[in-house]
C-alpha cells in the first residue's frame, strides 16, 4: 500500500508536491521538509 515517492502529499494540506522541482508546498506553501512526513519511520501521526 506504499506510494512510490515521486509524488508525495503534503501532511498538512494534500497536495501533491513534485520533490525535483517544488520548494514549498504548492498547497500550504511551507517548506516541501515539513510537509513530507517519512513514512518508514512512522505512520502514528496520523491520529485515525
Amino acid at each position: 500500500m506504499e506510494q512510490p515517492s515521486a509524488c508525495p502529499t503534503c501532511q498538512h494540506c494534500g497536495a501533491e508536491i513534485k520533490l525535483e522541482k517544488d520548494q514549498e508546498c504548492p498547497g500550504c506553501h511551507r517548506d516541501v521538509k515539513e510537509c513530507i512526513v517519512d513514512t518508514s519511520a512512522t505512520s502514528s501521526i496520523y491520529p485515525m
